[in-house]
């Protein structure tokens, strides 16, 4: 059995008339399931936008043309930070639309879905590391609970998570220490996404966690050469059970629409991983710290920006709040600390070299 997977995936038009699509369509049609990140609402209705910098929509049509065309089993998850985009309503249209195309996507609040592929049962379960949206599994006791009462009942488990920092190659405490949990419970593959960058990949007691995949389609970060770089993941399950994968790099142009890796490109997300995979084997709270800093005070700058000018409300009390927020001030501390050691830059020249 051959499961695909990728990560955070809005499906725009642009996409969809791409030539790289039907290299991918083509790619997806070969495997036994294939299964995403679903990092949008949709919907065909006007609907007024929540209070960020981003929001993300896209019509009913989009979907189902891309479900429809791969003609294999397909999962996508809807736990994460965009499906509130556009408040409950946006939330309620995507799970209608989803529901009316008899599509198939997990992530709701106690949800696990169980699917036969090929001879084996599988347990897909999706998660958000936030809580602020009660419809949708979080990090919590409850998760625990679901994949433990699923295990008894599949061949494998696999769990969907939407995770960590934004734009960081490194992992956070509470990433690595829910990987671990969730193992320990049962999962046998761990899928993550919301960072935009690849994280490592790490096997724990033979089964595999991979805690960030990054982007597959979707606008890139302009702040972050590394958002361009991904994969899509080969798992294979052989008639023993034994799991294996590989990777399929892909690089996005400066729309956010991907293709299929050249050499060069081949080498930079090597490239990336090796260095994410350090940051996996040797974590440490100080290096989660210097991963992300200097990133997390320009996005945030962009995003302050782009809502004001959005004319959001309370804008400048917001902004004063952030400011002096401990996160805030902990990463001004590190962005110095980082400046001075020369920490990501020594990574960045490491990353770009492909001699």
């Amino acid at each position: 059995m051959q499961i695909i997977a990728f990560g955070d995936t809005i499906l725009e038009n642009d996409f969809l008339k791409s030539k790289s699509y039907e290299n991918f369509i083509k790619l997806f049609s070969k495997a036994d399931l294939v299964t995403y990140n679903l990092e949008t609402v949709v919907s065909d209705r006007l609907l007024e936008e929540n209070d960020k910098a981003v929001c993300f929509k896209i019509p009913i049509k989009n979907i189902d043309m891309f479900h429809n065309r791969i003609r294999k089993q397909v999962v996508c998850n809807i736990a994460n930070n965009h499906t509130m985009d556009y408040q409950q309503c946006g939330f309620t249209d995507t799970i209608n639309a989803i529901d009316m195309l008899n599509m198939v996507y997990t992530g709701k609040r106690g949800q696990v879905i169980f699917l036969s592929v090929g001879q084996f049962r599988l347990a897909i379960i999706g998660a958000y590391e936030d809580t602020s949206n009660n419809e949708i599994n979080h990090l919590d006791s409850q998760l625990l609970d679901c994949v433990t009462e699923a295990v008894y009942l599949v061949d494998f488990c696999i769990l969907h998570v939407h995770w960590g920092r934004e734009l960081s190659v490194g992992i956070s405490y509470n990433q690595k220490e829910w990987a671990h949990k969730l193992i320990d419970a049962g999962v046998d593959v761990i899928i993550g996404h919301h960072p935009h960058v690849l994280q490592g990949i790490e096997s724990y007691h033979d089964k595999l966690i991979f805690y960030s995949l990054g982007n597959f389609q979707i606008p890139i970060n302009p702040y972050e050469k590394m958002s361009q770089y991904s994969m899509v993941v080969q798992i294979n399950i052989n008639d023993n059970k034994k799991i294996n994968y590989s990777y399929i790099p892909i690089q996005l142009d400066k729309n956010g629409i991907p293709s299929l890796g050249d050499w060069t490109c081949h080498k930079i997300v090597d490239n990336i991983l090796k260095e994410a995979n350090k940051e996996v084997s040797n974590f440490s709270k100080v290096r989660y710290y210097l991963n992300f800093s200097l990133l997390y005070i320009k996005e945030s700058y962009r995003a302050w920006k782009i809502r004001r000018n959005k004319r959001e409300k309370r804008i400048y009390i917001k902004i004063v709040k952030w400011l002096f927020s401990d996160m805030t001030l902990k990463a001004v501390l590190f962005s110095i600390i980082d400046i001075i050691l020369g920490y990501t830059k020594k990574r960045k020249k490491r990353i770009w070299s492909i001699d």
